[in-house]
Parts: structure tokens; C-alpha cells; sequence
């Protein structure tokens, strides 16, 4: 029987160089765990935490947290590929997508595109997605989301954004 050669990186590359390029950031720290099938970034900043899993079998994911000054929850979101068994060809495609919003939204921390506001007097997130932008609305304990086309819409209703850095 023939190997399966595949033209993609492997499941978690994206993610570790993004990962990498953030830890160079002045006042962020990454710790890397590794364990024989998982890798998991602990990502830590003043204004946020985030932690990422990969195990490129069965699992990707992340959980964004947006700390107050004195580095208390204000809100979070989660992204991950849920039971789908990502190890099987079939699914592969979503365990990428889901490393690709990952990635992008390392990349948006980098860049200045990871907004933080309110809207209807709760605190609320703009954050990237693959095919446009998510905006979160709530706490650390219970949030809601709705998906926009673009930035300007999903903060056209908020008030009081600013950059998190």
C-alpha cells in the first residue's frame, strides 16, 4: 500500500509560527506544553489571555479571554473543531479552517485588529474570521456572537472601541 502524501503543512504549523511571532512581542509570554499527542500555547498578556490545543488527531482549539487591569475575566470565545475526527481525510479541511481563524487572529493582535467596546452596556469583542468578522457580546461566563461581512458593521452599533493590545 502506497503512502498518503499531502501538499498541506501539517495540522498546528500555522499555529506554532503564529505563535511564535506573537511571543516576540514585548510584555506577552508563551509557555509551549507538550505531551506525546498534544501541543498547547499559553499565551499571556496584560489585556488577554489565550490558550490554543492542538492534537492534530482528534482536536484544535482556543480560548480567548480579555482580562480587566487588574487581570480579572472581562469576556471570552472559543473556537475548535468540536467531535469532528479531524484525523480522518474527510474532515481535515475544518481542523484548517479552524487553525486559519486561529492565525488570524494572532495576526490581528499583532496588527491592531482585536477591538474591545460595548454594545447595549455589555462588553463586547471584534475579532477575526476567515470570511469576515465576529462580534461577542457578554462576559467570561456567557457570551452571544454574531457574524458581519466586515469591521465598520460589526462595531457600527458599540460605542467606547478601542485596540487591545
Amino acid at each position: 500500500m502506497a503512502p498518503e502524501y499531502s501538499i498541506l503543512p501539517p495540522v498546528g504549523a500555522m499555529v506554532a509560527a503564529a505563535v511564535v511571532d506573537l511571543g516576540r512581542r514585548p510584555g506577552v509570554s508563551v509557555k509551549t506544553k507538550v505531551t506525546e499527542t498534544t501541543v498547547q500555547y499559553d499565551v499571556s498578556a496584560p489585556s488577554y489571555r489565550m490558550v490554543i490545543f492542538v492534537d492534530p488527531e482528534s482536536w484544535v482549539g482556543m480560548v480567548f479571554t480579555v482580562l480587566d487591569d487588574q487581570g480579572g475575566e472581562l469576556l471570552s470565545t472559543s473556537h475548535d473543531t468540536d467531535l469532528y475526527p479531524i484525523g480522518l481525510d474527510l474532515h481535515r479541511w475544518f481542523a484548517r479552517e479552524i487553525e486559519e481563524e486561529i492565525v488570524e487572529l494572532v495576526h490581528d493582535l499583532l496588527h491592531g485588529g482585536v477591538h474591545v467596546g460595548e454594545v447595549g452596556g455589555r462588553r463586547a469583542l471584534v475579532v477575526p474570521l476567515i470570511d469576515g468578522i465576529r462580534r461577542v457580546v457578554g462576559t467570561a461566563k456567557a457570551a452571544t456572537h454574531r457574524d458581519f461581512p466586515d469591521r465598520s458593521q460589526a462595531m457600527a452599533e458599540g460605542t467606547g472601541w478601542r485596540e487591545l493590545t
